[in-house]
C-alpha cells in the first residue's frame, strides 16, 4: 500500500467538516529547546611518583605519565566530538521531520481539494439534471 492509497482510504473515512485548521508555516523548529550536554571539566592531578632507583629503562616515569594525561584529554575530546554530532542528527532529524508533515499536510491538501471538487461537480450534475 503507498501512501497515497493510505491517505485515500483515511480521507474516505474522514468527515472534513470537522477538521481544525493546523497552520504549520509558523511552526519555527530553531526555537526548539533541546537538552544541552556540559561536560565537566576535567582536571588531573599531578601524580607524585616515588623515587625508584636509577635504573637504565627505555623510557622514564614521567614520559609515562605524560602519554595517561594525553589519552585522557583524547578521550575528553572524543567526548565533545560525539556531542556535536548527537546534536547535528538531532537537528537534521527535525529538518527531516518537518518537511516529511509539510509533504503529508500538502498532498493532504490537494486530495481533500480534489474530492471537493469532484463532490462539487456531482452536485451540480444532479441539480442541473433534476432541473432539467
Amino acid at each position: 500500500m503507498t501512501i497515497t492509497d493510505a491517505i485515500n482510504r483515511t480521507l474516505d473515512r474522514l468527515d472534513v467538516t470537522k477538521l481544525t485548521p493546523v497552520d504549520l508555516s509558523t511552526l519555527d523548529l530553531r526555537q526548539l529547546e533541546l537538552p544541552k550536554f556540559d561536560l565537566p571539566k576535567f582536571e588531573l592531578p599531578k601524580v607524585e611518583l616515588p623515587e625508584f632507583p636509577n635504573i637504565d629503562l627505555p623510557v622514564d616515569a614521567e614520559r609515562v605519565a605524560g602519554w595517561v594525561r594525553d589519552a585522557a584529554y583524547v578521550g575528553v575530546g572524543a567526548a565533545v566530538v560525539v556531542g556535536q554530532q548527537a546534536e547535528q542528527r538531532v537537528r537534521t532529524l527535525a529538518t527531516t521531520v518537518s518537511g516529511a508533515v509539510s509533504d503529508a499536510v500538502a498532498t493532504a491538501s490537494e486530495t481533500v481539494s480534489a474530492r471537493v471538487r469532484t463532490i462539487g461537480t456531482t452536485v451540480n450534475t444532479v441539480v442541473t439534471d433534476a432541473v432539467r
